[in-house]
């Protein structure tokens, strides 16, 4: 009788305890769906305020993301540049007086990756993506497009806008790291959709937001046509309804923009201020020629500061080579016809390279259709020439101007160089500017590649058939 007594009491007991945890379990879902109802009642009403100038991209970012959260972000009207944003109110909202600045229940959020961000997180979604992994390569990409995006962009389209006045040497540059950019992700999603994952994160909406100003003002067809990738990936994200809500109204860039103020110093570069021999200031070489082997070369003082690479220790590290230094030929060709500076080229040269002590090489523009005008063409060399400053003592070159300027197909910018050593030393494949190069090594035995070389060094000849414009620039 007690053992049964013990059988029921273990029987009630289990009974219980099956009850009560239905119990929990009925309360746990029903407190889930409340919640998720309150969530989704919260997130459906949710209308946000964002204090701004007209058609942001920057806030154009949160406003998309809005589209996939079920919020919206709303411009404060009446909103004037340079008076609200000065005000005690605003400042009490953002100390710094910038905009976008986002007004929230729980208090204002500035910074316009911060503010997508606020949005973003509104409710789950997948903006972030998948899993912690796919959150990081959101967050990374997000950086990327703050750090090489919109300070080169800046660069290049605050003169255009007549924010600041131009500098060449800088949009050259910005140009350049754009470019770069572009190549960075038309690689990235040679195989993708979108940057992260299979579907449109928070990734895509940062780093398109901060490409749109590019692609409308400066991207144009020719500058634009070698990034097949990039392009269908913006095309994609643009077109999606909840893009296409916010930014309403969108061209690409039929024609690079410019600003007001071009160099005009530039324009009148010409075979007749830097041919080698035929122009009256040659005979000044000698002298300048006699200063530069009496005074130590620019680079030897570079090379003192710890941070950069010592050049002169680099190239004094390769074997030691019969013909040591390109300062004697330089005479030659700053200050002879180069009928003699040809013959010195195959006396000295030649067999110099034969012996590996230099190699030949011959480069080009990758881009010439965006290249209309000779002074845009003469700047960007000039640019060249000057970030490759440390390396004179140890190469020379010539680079000349091809085609007619306001042509479909641009005008081509083309160099020969000679350089100490077998490969590209590191001043040039180091450089902002050598990913916007093609770079190739000639075989002097090549008799089209040769010929065309000292066509180009000797600034007469054939060309290979290309129309010379009669400008270009010798580095040495």
């Amino acid at each position: 009788l007690l053992l049964l007594l013990l059988l029921l009491l273990l029987l009630l007991n289990c009974i219980f305890a099956s009850v009560l945890n239905i119990l929990r379990s009925t309360r746990y879902e029903q407190y889930k769906r409340e919640r998720e109802r309150e969530i989704k009642t919260r997130t459906s009403n949710m209308s946000l305020s964002v204090y701004t100038y007209p058609n942001n991209p920057r806030v154009w970012k949160a406003q998309i993301a809005g589209k996939f959260t079920g919020v919206e972000v709303n411009e404060v009207p009446n909103f004037q540049f340079g008076v609200t944003n000065k005000t005690k109110e605003f400042l009490a909202l953002n100390p710094l007086g910038k905009v976008p600045t986002l007004v929230t229940p729980e208090g204002p959020v500035w910074e316009s990756n911060a503010i997508a961000s606020y949005v973003a997180h509104a409710k789950p979604s997948q903006l972030f993506g998948s899993s912690q992994y796919e959150a990081a390569l959101v967050e990374q990409w997000v950086h990327f497009a703050s750090n090489e995006i919109d300070l080169p962009a800046a660069a290049w389209l605050y003169p255009i806008w007549g924010l600041v006045a131009e500098n060449p040497e800088a949009t050259n540059k910005a140009r350049s790291d754009i470019r770069s950019v572009l190549d960075t992700l038309n690689n990235h999603l040679a195989d993708r959709t979108f940057l992260v994952g299979e579907r449109v994160t928070f990734a895509d909406i940062a780093v398109s937001m901060s490409l749109l100003p590019l692609y409308k003002m400066v991207l144009d067809a020719g500058f634009r046509k070698a990034f097949v990738n990039t392009n269908r990936w913006f095309n994609t994200l643009i077109n999606q309804p909840q893009f296409a809500s916010v930014i309403k109204d969108f061209t690409f860039a039929a024609k690079m923009a410019k600003a007001p103020k071009a160099p005009k110093a530039a324009a009148s570069t010409s075979k007749k201020q830097t041919a080698p021999k035929k122009q009256a200031a040659k005979k000044e070489a000698p002298k300048k020629e006699a200063a530069a082997a009496a005074a130590p070369a620019p680079a030897a003082v570079a090379a003192d500061a710890p941070a950069k690479p010592n050049i002169r220790q680099i190239f004094a590290a390769l074997p030691k080579a019969e013909y040591p230094s390109l300062a004697p030929f330089k005479t030659t060709y700053c200050n002879e016809e180069w009928s003699t500076s040809k013959a010195e080229f195959a006396k000295d040269i030649i067999p110099a390279v034969a012996r590996g002590e230099y190699s030949l090489w011959l480069t080009s523009y990758k881009y010439p259709a965006e290249n209309k005008k000779l002074f845009m063409s003469s700047n960007m060399i000039g640019g060249l020439f000057q970030r490759l400053e440390q390396g004179r003592d140890y190469a020379l070159g010539s680079m000349l101007i091809f085609g007619e300027e306001e042509s479909e197909a641009g005008l081509e910018i083309i160099g020969a160089f000679i350089i100490r050593g077998t490969e590209l030393p590191e001043f040039i494949y180091d450089g902002p500017d050598f990913i916007a190069f093609d770079w190739r090594k000639i075989d002097p035995q090549t008799t089209d590649d040769i010929e065309f070389f000292q066509d180009l060094l000797g600034w007469e000849g054939s060309f290979a058939g290309k129309k010379w414009t009669e400008a270009g620039k010798i580095f040495k």
